[in-house]
């Protein structure tokens, strides 16, 4: 199996101040997965920008914020969409975030896309699964 891989992602979408991520479907338990949107260049956030609403601006993505996601109590770990090209997209290639910390500490510049995020039919949400099989190069 070839895992299809991407460029690390370098910095996070904010609005508000706040990261900003597509919203995904509940656990089981009712709670929601953090999900953030993040660019490993300014090409894929520049397309990403021209359709999207206003008072979003990039942020850098450092490992200790990164580091700062993984401490807080939450039944499952936080994802980092990569390089999406709309706010509305039909599915999202993604990322944990330990897996990015990984690639940062190694020094890696590719990342595998381990996750996709596909939109439900007749909602506003995302159901996360896992790429079980993937062949090429994202980026």
């Amino acid at each position: 199996m070839n895992l299809l891989t991407t460029k690390i992602p370098m910095y996070l979408l904010l609005k508000d101040k706040q990261p900003l991520g597509p919203s995904v479907v509940a656990d089981p338990d009712g709670t929601k997965q953090r999900v953030l949107f993040g660019f490993s260049d300014k090409g894929p956030y520049d397309t990403f920008i021209a359709s999207a609403s206003e008072g979003l601006r990039p942020y850098p993505l450092v490992k200790g914020y990164l580091k700062g996601l993984l401490e807080i109590k939450a039944t499952s770990e936080p994802v980092i969409v990569i390089d999406a090209l709309s706010e509305t997209a039909s599915s999202f290639h993604a990322v944990t975030v330990q897996s990015v910390i990984t690639c940062m500490e190694s020094n890696t510049s590719s990342i595998p896309i381990t996750l996709r995020l596909d939109l439900v039919p007749n909602k506003a949400e995302y159901q996360i699964r896992q790429c079980d099989e993937a062949v090429g190069s994202a980026g």
